[in-house]
């Protein structure tokens, strides 16, 4: 499956959600890295050198095996917990620890989620709405 930016013209011809993608990025992200300290160890790196932008109407996906850090960066992007370095900010605000007013959202696939409904669905029904930004 090819990720579609819903910037883009729909298909069915419906309205796009979409603000125009020159505007300032919703979520910017930049070098963003994380290390977990270990007595005695190395520290572990979780993540290493995640850069992107967000733009309004943008649906992502974050895919990797077991371990790779894609709940550790939404973590770190709903601020609960911090980053080691980089740049996180949603709506032009840096975020920090107990951020909570980012307006973002993520969703999480589970075993218990409906495997025969596609991701954007499972989101909508979950979420009570009938667009994701």
């Amino acid at each position: 499956m090819v990720p579609r930016d819903l910037a883009q013209p729909r298909p069915d011809g419906a309205a796009s959600l979409a603000a125009d993608s020159s505007q300032r990025p919703f979520g910017h992200f930049e070098k963003v890295r994380k290390l977990f300290k270990r007595p005695g160890q190395t520290p572990l790196v979780a993540i290493d050198t995640v850069s992107f932008d967000l733009h309004a109407g943008q649906l992502i996906s974050l895919l990797g095996p077991s371990g790779c850090g894609k709940t550790t960066f939404l973590r770190i992007a709903a601020g609960l917990i911090a980053k080691t370095n980089g740049i996180v900010e949603i709506n032009g605000a840096e975020v920090e620890i107990g951020y909570g007013q980012a307006h973002f959202g993520a969703v999480q696939i589970l075993p218990s989620i409906l495997a025969w409904v596609a991701g954007k669905a499972n989101a909508e029904r979950l979420t009570g709405t009938s667009a994701i930004l």
